[in-house]
C-alpha cells in the first residue's frame, strides 16, 4: 500500500534500474504513473466507477481508512489491471 500511495511501483519505476524510457500505459500509450491508472485512464474508467463510484483524485481511492482498500475492491482492481503495484 506505501508504494503506491508514494507513487513508486514496480510497473511505473523498474525502467530507471534498466536504463530504460519510462513505461506507457499498454490500454492508451500515456506515461504510466499510480495516478494515471488509479484516476485517468480511460480505458480502466469503467472499472474504477464500479468498484470506487467517482474518483478525482489518488486520495479518494487510497485515502487513510478507506473502505475501499479494507474490503480489497483496490486489490480486485490492481488485479484487473494487471497493474503491479509491488
Amino acid at each position: 500500500m506505501g508504494r503506491l500511495r508514494v507513487g513508486h511501483t514496480y510497473d511505473t519505476h523498474h525502467h530507471i534500474l534498466l536504463g530504460q524510457p519510462a513505461p506507457r500505459c499498454s490500454m492508451c500509450g500515456e506515461h504510466l504513473s499510480v495516478v494515471h491508472v488509479l484516476v485517468w485512464c480511460q480505458n480502466y474508467a469503467e472499472s474504477r466507477r464500479r468498484l470506487f463510484g467517482e474518483v478525482g483524485s489518488v486520495a479518494d481511492v487510497l485515502g487513510e481508512n478507506n473502505a475501499a482498500v479494507i474490503d480489497g475492491r483496490l486489490f480486485l482492481f490492481l488485479r484487473q489491471t494487471c497493474f503491479n503495484a509491488l
